[in-house]
């Protein structure tokens, strides 16, 4: 599957799911109860750490990688953000990152 959402998932059992992958850069993008203008965090395993980014709602119903940035690519839908973002990379605590590898469930 291009995207793994898993439907009740918080970090430690993201952590669970990536840490027996294993493969580098793999994730999953999990459902956010936080907040709805967030609904999604996507979970990376990179470097052997986990880095955990908000899925953005825009106001025109596009998705972007974290908080609204002028000039920033939205998508319309996650399925269309993880083509995007496996050809160009997203920066996370300045490390770029390419959603290369679905977790394997």
């Amino acid at each position: 599957a291009v995207v793994s959402t898993q439907s009740t998932g918080d970090r430690e059992q993201a952590h669970e799911l990536l840490n027996k992958d294993g493969r580098p850069s793999c994730y999953l993008i999990r459902n956010s109860t936080r907040d709805p203008n967030f609904p999604y965090v996507i979970t990376v395993l990179s470097n052997g750490r986990f880095e955990h980014t908000r899925l953005g709602k825009r106001e025109n119903g596009r998705v972007a990688i974290g908080l609204p940035k002028q000039g920033e690519v939205s998508h319309t839908n996650l399925s269309e953000l993880v083509r995007y973002h496996k050809e160009i990379p997203y920066c996370i605590k300045g490390r770029n990152v390419l959603l290369t590898n679905p977790v394997r469930q």
